[in-house]
């Protein structure tokens, strides 16, 4: 799916009836606006701050009944990411965990702060909160990660 320009989940998760754990990382699908080499102006607009056209993030009516793990790398709370967990949870019927990762730069191998990630526990708790809202069977397992600066990954809460 890497070479893919629309990430379809429901086509991916079509034939996979025994998939337990899908790993979604949007670091590098241009659902960040993290610029780490100054560039021309027209290559910003072009290549590095768009849309997110290359996702689709368009509801399906797919239904998984293995699908017990989400791991989103990258992860912002904005309606788009929050709309589509929601719809992923709809769909698993059986998803007992979520693990939201920030931002980590392969290119300048650096972490970088996105200001939307939940920097406190009362705005990781307002993600959880906003996440379960109105599910009859809420996750009760949503868990933060951080990456530090020297790479090692930590879990927040």
């Amino acid at each position: 799916m890497v070479n893919s320009k629309i990430l379809r989940l429901s086509k991916l998760l079509d034939n996979t009836t025994s998939l337990q754990e899908l790993w979604l990382n949007f670091e590098t699908e241009k659902a960040t606006d993290h610029l780490c080499v100054p560039v021309e102006e027209e290559l910003i607009k072009r290549f590095v701050i768009c849309k997110k056209s290359n996702i689709n993030w368009e509801p399906s009516d797919f239904k998984h009944s293995n699908l017990s793990k989400l791991t989103i790398h990258g992860f912002q709370p904005n309606n788009i990411f929050m709309g589509y967990i929601r719809r992923v949870m709809k769909a698993a019927m059986n998803l007992e965990e979520i693990l939201l990762h920030d931002d980590w730069c392969e290119d300048c191998e650096s972490y970088y702060p996105v200001a939307r990630y939940p920097q406190t526990k009362i705005e990781r708790d307002l993600v959880k909160k906003a996440i379960n809202e109105g599910i009859t069977s809420p996750i009760k397992s949503i868990q933060f990660f951080h990456t530090s600066e020297a790479g090692t990954i930590n879990i927040i809460d």
